[in-house]
């Protein structure tokens, strides 16, 4: 043997059998370094705490400030207070802890606070929800009792303040309606909740016959009359409001104040009237 052909064995770091310098079995240690990172991530997998975030959800077919519509009832009225949804190994991924469900013309508005399973992302103090992360205004899907739903983020436990409940008094005027409308009102009324809270209820109520828009005359002269046809109502109502920053919303999202429009599904009737006052 030449000095050449014996200096390319000694340079053969592999051979042909997958031995390190002709004596080593490199596959040995390949498979044990492979084992030992496998076993490493399944037993982080195992062996992570459950990180569990309080949030208000608030049913939506997608972002709702945008005017998407309400859910319809047979998607809002199995979830309840208890719902869960199951992952693939029956671990708890969304618990619902409370809801408020109320009628919005042939479909119903759901608010729900629930529990969701999540993981932190440490480097920016966020949280992620089936692998996306979850923010306030972002909408995510959830299936309690296996009823899967679109819902916008409200609010988050621990980013923001939590909205708290409150009292307001306010009387509204519904210009112009038919007076079958205004019979079917009575004081008492009440609009409730599907778990009985009561949200608003008419404390006092005044009809007289609705004022005609001015008409021109010959002579110049506007003249502004009755219309026995048409009625005017003024409502005095108690209403439940949720509080933000000092502000005060009824069915969490119409602000309360003098001007605004407002809307009522009472179990008599719908009743809707711009506030004229705020007490």
């Amino acid at each position: 043997m030449n000095k050449t052909t014996g200096l390319a064995r000694k340079r053969q770091l592999i051979d042909n059998k997958g031995r390190i310098l002709g004596k080593y079995d490199l596959f040995v240690p390949l498979f044990i370094a492979l084992s030992v990172v496998l076993l490493f991530f399944v037993a982080k997998v195992l062996l992570q705490k459950d990180t569990y975030i309080t949030v208000d959800l608030f049913a939506s077919g997608g972002e709702w400030w945008w005017n998407n519509p309400d859910p319809p009832q047979w998607l809002t009225d199995p979830i309840q207070p208890g719902a869960k949804e199951l992952d693939s190994l029956g671990k708890v991924l969304v618990e619902v802890v409370k809801t408020n469900k109320f009628e919005v013309g042939d479909r119903k508005m759901l608010w729900m606070r629930a529990r969701l399973r999540v993981t932190a992302i440490k480097s920016s103090g966020q949280y992620r929800f089936r692998r996306e992360p979850i923010q306030v205004g972002s909408v995510i899907y959830v299936a309690p009792n296996n009823v899967k739903i679109n819902s916008s983020v409200m609010w988050i436990e621990g980013v923001d303040e939590e909205r708290q409940e409150s009292e307001k008094l306010i009387t509204i005027k519904n210009y112009g309606i038919y007076p079958w409308l205004a019979d079917a009102v009575n004081v008492g009324d009440k609009m409730k909740t599907d778990g009985g809270q009561t949200m608003a209820e008419i404390l006092e109520k005044q009809v007289e016959p609705a004022e005609v828009p001015p008409v021109a005359l010959e002579d110049g002269v506007l003249y502004v009359g009755p219309n026995s046809r048409r009625k005017d109502m003024t409502l005095k109502l108690r209403i439940k409001t949720a509080v933000s920053k000092g502000r005060h919303y009824f069915s969490y999202f119409q602000p309360v104040k003098v001007g605004f429009y407002i809307m009522f599904p009472f179990e008599s009737a719908n009743v809707s009237g711009y506030i004229t006052r705020v007490e």
